[in-house]
């Protein structure tokens, strides 16, 4: 994974007229509906008694930590308490919500209700108010939203986001921490990210507004570098041959070649169709790391940095920034040891290697290792923007 160039945007609702339908609303609804609709006092006692039986002692208070809600099983776990201490209500809202949809659905719905029945009765109960306030965040919904949400128990409230984003943050660094103490490395990835807040009202004092920051992630080595052989560094020139590949690479380049066009060729042309029973045409091409590259890669994203590319004064800061996490990861994870010598390679596109090699350069003359940056090398060119190309053609 790869960070890519994008504009993100977002409104701003400081000046949206608030509605007066809530208020006809609020009019409207009359108390004595829910005093109507609670005619079969026996159920409604039975199905008070098991909430408040489970109120105190939910998997609603013990799944609401971040590892808990990745849990891909996690509706499951509450539909088991459900049909364990509240059958009465697990088999009313089965009932009421019906066999159309999917199971899957279904398990979601009766487990979003049951949460917002839950979190009424003790709001320390926010398991389903936190998956919904994530998903809420992740696609930019603004403070007034989450605290109308919050009002009916469907999320937690705008002053909780902050601290749902602290979390995140730092359970992300924890997992980086504890794969780096696993005697991982990786290396750094990077690119602009821009940023337009829309106004709904432009004034001459409210416009829209563009913020340009710096977006990175740290990828996982899945080849052990350690087993790779290193060139002795010299003072003589290195010579050609060191770069340029070898004929026995050139013949592999080759005969990979044959086999990536002979897939093109049965994909797109039908004349060709009859290759696809033919032994010679592999589905994986053979090389010595094939176990290394069958595994998945593992990404983990970084804070944003507040800083803009553009001017070196930025690049100064962003690299600084990455030499303290660097650094914080390693001595955190136990290997504060291997700081003196370690060497993280940083990717970016053309203009974000030139600017980052730039501000390196600028350091040079600093008096510790960590002010020139020594650790961060070497920086290189990734091709971002030109696999985004290749992939919108063929997809």
């Amino acid at each position: 994974m790869s960070i890519s160039r994008k504009r993100i945007c977002f409104s701003d609702h400081a000046y949206s007229s608030s509605s007066s339908i809530a208020t006809a609303a609020a009019d409207i609804l009359d108390p004595s509906l829910l005093i109507s609709a609670s005619s079969d006092e026996s159920l409604s006692l039975k199905t008070d008694q098991e909430l408040c039986s489970c109120v105190k002692d939910t998997v609603l208070l013990k799944l609401k930590d971040v590892d808990s809600l990745g849990e891909k099983h996690i509706f499951h776990f509450i539909l088991n308490e459900m049909q364990e201490k509240c059958p009465t209500l697990l088999a009313v809202l089965n009932s009421a919500v019906g066999k159309k949809e999917s199971s899957d659905r279904r398990f979601a719905t009766i487990s979003t209700i049951y949460g917002m029945i839950i979190h009424s009765r003790n709001n320390k109960a926010s398991a389903i108010q936190k998956i919904y306030t994530s998903l809420a965040i992740r696609y930019h919904a603004d403070n007034e939203l989450l605290s109308r949400m919050n009002k009916v128990h469907i999320m937690m409230s705008a002053e909780s986001k902050r601290n749902i984003i602290s979390e995140f943050g730092q359970h992300l660094q924890d997992k980086l921490v504890k794969d780096v103490s696993e005697g991982r490395n990786g290396k750094l990835n990077g690119d602009n990210l821009d940023i337009r807040v829309i106004t709904n009202d432009i004034r001459m004092k409210n416009k829209n507004k563009d913020y340009h920051f710096f977006a990175s992630d740290y990828i996982l080595d899945r080849v052990d570098e350690s087993s790779m052989p290193v060139l002795p560094q010299t003072a003589e020139q290195p010579h050609a041959k060191h770069f340029l590949p070898s004929t026995d690479e050139t013949l592999v380049y080759r005969e990979s070649l044959k086999v990536l066009l002979s897939r093109v060729l049965v994909q797109h042309i039908p004349a060709f169709s009859w290759m696809k029973n033919v032994a010679t045409l592999p589905a994986h091409n053979p090389h010595l790391l094939e176990e290394d590259m069958a595994k998945i890669s593992t990404v983990h994203m970084l804070p944003i940095s507040l800083h803009n590319e553009v001017s070196y004064d930025g690049c100064i800061h962003i690299m600084d920034e990455y030499v303290k996490m660097v650094n914080h990861w390693y001595s955190k994870a136990g290997r504060g040891c291997e700081l003196e010598d370690l060497k993280v390679p940083v990717g970016g596109d053309q203009l974000t290697r030139c600017r980052l090699q730039g501000a390196k350069s600028l350091r040079a003359g600093a008096h510790t290792q960590q002010e020139r940056f020594e650790q961060l090398y070497p920086i290189v060119i990734e091709l971002f923007h030109t696999l985004q190309d290749f992939l919108e053609v063929i997809i």
